[in-house]
């Protein structure tokens, strides 16, 4: 009996150790996971934070610009505000006639909703918006993988600049 009882020790023993063995590894490698996520998520944290940090840069400027267009003594004028006329048969004006560029992404567009603006405010405004222009095309080139950069009017119109 005395052999049995070390029979059933030395093989409890060994499957015991085996599982031992196996739960060593499993949390070894769990471990290993755990930190590779950490680092990684701590990666992903920086490149978010870099990007959040420079589309909050991006806007701050535009701002500003946009300000100080809006503030200067004299009235903002763009190229485009001659081809700004109400769209046939919709209540809406855009840029008509505006020659197609050669190249797709340097095009301008701007919708308006609604009534063709007469006052002289929204004029300015929307004159405004399109002296952004350059600015806009400055976003595009620090930041092309940007779908469009668009400026939006509390007066129900929107430039886009793709």
């Amino acid at each position: 009996m005395s052999t049995r009882l070390n029979r059933i020790i030395v093989v409890g023993s060994i499957v015991l150790a085996f599982l031992g063995a196996i739960y060593h590894s499993f949390a070894t490698k769990l471990s290993e996971e755990r930190a590779f996520f950490a680092e990684r998520g701590q990666l992903h944290s920086s490149m978010l934070r870099s990007s959040t940090g420079t589309a909050l840069e991006i806007v701050d400027r535009l701002k500003v610009a946009a300000r100080n267009i809006l503030m200067s003594l004299k009235p903002p004028a763009s190229a485009y505000s001659p081809l700004l006329e109400k769209m046939p048969d919709r209540n809406a004006y855009g840029l008509l006639g505006l020659q197609a560029p050669s190249d797709p992404h340097t095009s301008l567009n701007l919708t308006g909703l609604g009534s063709f603006p007469v006052e002289s405010s929204r004029r300015q405004e929307i004159d405004a918006a399109l002296a952004l222009e350059s600015n806009f095309r400055w976003v595009k080139g620090i930041y092309p993988e940007a779908p469009w950069v668009y400026y939006l009017s509390r007066q129900l119109f929107m430039c886009v600049y793709p």
